[in-house]
This record gives C-alpha cells, sequence and structure tokens, in this order.
C-alpha cells in the first residue's frame, strides 16, 4: 500500500476526532509547526525515531517533551504516540497535507496553484479567480507563482490536477494533430 494511500488514512481519522473534539483549526496550527520541526531537525528527529536501538519509550519521552514544551492538544500527543507506535512517523509531512486539504474541503475551501509568467492585473486575477469559483463550487485560496519559462498563458494546478494554458502547450498540441 502507499505511503500517500496510508497517510490519508491516519488523516481522516485525525480529522474525524477533531471535529468531534471542535478542534480541527487547533489541531491543523499544531500539526503544522510539528511537522515544521520535524523538517527543520529533520537528521536528529530521523535517527532517533527510526534506529532500532531507541525504544518506544524513548521516543515517546522524546515526543511527550516535545508537546508538552509547545503546549499541544492531548489529542496531537496520542495521534503522534499511535505513530511512533506503529512505525509511521515519517508519514507527518503527507499527514500534513491531506490534513490541510480535507480541512479546506469541511470549510467549503480549494488550493489553487496559478502559475505564469508575468504578474496579472489585479482585474484579470480577480475575474480568474471568480471564474474558477463558479467552476468549482468553493472558496478559492489562490497560490501564484511565476515562471519565466513560460512565454504566455497560465497553468492552473488543482491538487495535481493541471491545466495547461500555455502557447507552449497550445503550440504541442497543434503540431500532434498535425503530426497524426
Amino acid at each position: 500500500m502507499s505511503s500517500r494511500i496510508i497517510a490519508k488514512r491516519y488523516t481522516k481519522a485525525l480529522i474525524i476526532e477533531a471535529l468531534i473534539q471542535n478542534k480541527l483549526a487547533r489541531i491543523n496550527e499544531e500539526l503544522k509547526a510539528f511537522v515544521f520541526l520535524y523538517n527543520n531537525y529533520r537528521s536528529d528527529f530521523y535517527k532517533l525515531m527510526s534506529n532500532p536501538v531507541f525504544i518506544y519509550i524513548e521516543k515517546k519521552r522524546f515526543i511527550l517533551s516535545v508537546v508538552k514544551r509547545y503546549s499541544m492538544s492531548d489529542l496531537l500527543k496520542n495521534f503522534l504516540l499511535v505513530l511512533i507506535k506503529r512505525n509511521r512517523i515519517y508519514l507527518l509531512p503527507l499527514i500534513k497535507n491531506e490534513y490541510i486539504k480535507d480541512m479546506d474541503n469541511i470549510n467549503g475551501k480549494i488550493r489553487v496553484k496559478i502559475i505564469i509568467s508575468k504578474v496579472l492585473t489585479k482585474a484579470i486575477f480577480t475575474k480568474l479567480i471568480l471564474k474558477l469559483k463558479i467552476l468549482l463550487g468553493k472558496q478559492i485560496i489562490p497560490e501564484v507563482s511565476y515562471n519565466e519559462n513560460i512565454l504566455a498563458g497560465i497553468k492552473i494546478n488543482i491538487y495535481g490536477l493541471v491545466f495547461d494554458c500555455t502557447v507552449k502547450n497550445q503550440l504541442n498540441n497543434f503540431i500532434k494533430k498535425l503530426t497524426r
């Protein structure tokens, strides 16, 4: 089973419990903070968690100290302890991404990555966001990035589904049609 599928299952369980305890936003912030710590101290953290020399009790003690130091909730503490016990702590970055995606979905939002070559005018950008909102039926959270390799046009990425409306892509499609 792929790591992404496993991460989705853990995320679903965490989301359900966070909804029951009315802590959806708090768990999101705590999870982001813990993953930030995990990524910044990954070498030491990873060595501790993946090394079989360190037993569960030592790993648990470390997690409890981090949770206490940063005043994290019991729900996240227990979740992290389950991950450690089942040797799934490496899934944390994937779980965080899935959690954000699921939380956005619950709140009627969707993150859209917009890749363009140059800054759009405010009117065009507003029109684009409005069209996406109508098309997707959700509030749009735009994440804009610039790519100077794009001569003209736009790429829109919605959780891995890419709409490539660049001139380069249009020309490639035209060439394919001509060579058939």
